[in-house]
């Protein structure tokens, strides 16, 4: 079987670790899982998933804290009226891309100043289209919803065409797992 290896933060060998240990707990607990049960198998210093997880629970409690002040400001949420005077949510903050002093750095900025910016809507506009590339791949088995793939497809392509530097950014890697 092939996996589609959606992370460039962890290398391809460890990531073959990690879905191999996965798949093997998913055979051992009948088919299903939960994330309990990972962590569980993870504790043991010999588990192949070990390494994934921080276990100093100082810097465990800091990585923690970040992720629920991402979840806090994508939490914010504002009405924004659109052309045709309707009102609808969006999140106040949006994550963009900026030139910090050693490469680019996500920051967090008003949606109002992204849709002002053209570089900062221009990176939306690219987030939205892998946003619907990976919808597409997420429900592709699902033959009730081909019609809708079709016209999901149709869309990205005609925005991949107006954004050509989105299709660049978007690399997947994939390995094969015999099963």
């Amino acid at each position: 079987m092939l996996y589609d290896v959606n992370s460039g933060w962890i290398g391809r060998k460890r990531m073959l670790r990690y879905i191999k240990a996965c798949l093997a707990l998913e055979k051992r607990r009948g088919q299903e899982f939960t994330a309990q049960e990972v962590l569980e198998e993870a504790k043991s210093p010999g588990s192949p998933l070990h390494d994934f997880f921080e276990w100093k629970d100082r810097v465990a409690g800091e990585k923690w804290r970040l992720q629920q002040a991402r979840h806090l400001i994508a939490a914010v949420r504002v009405y924004v009226v659109d052309s045709e005077g309707k009102k609808f949510p969006m999140r106040r903050f949006v994550s963009v891309s900026v030139d910090g002093d050693d490469g680019p750095v996500r920051r967090y900025t008003s949606v109002f100043r992204v849709l002002k910016d053209h570089d900062f809507r221009t990176q939306q506009i690219e987030q939205a289209v892998a946003d619907l590339e990976n919808w597409l791949k997420r429900y592709h088995a699902y033959s009730e919803l081909k019609s809708v793939r079709k016209e999901i497809s149709v869309i990205v392509s005609f925005l991949r065409s107006k954004y050509p530097t989105a299709e660049k950014k978007a690399k997947k890697r994939e390995v094969a797992v015999k099963t």
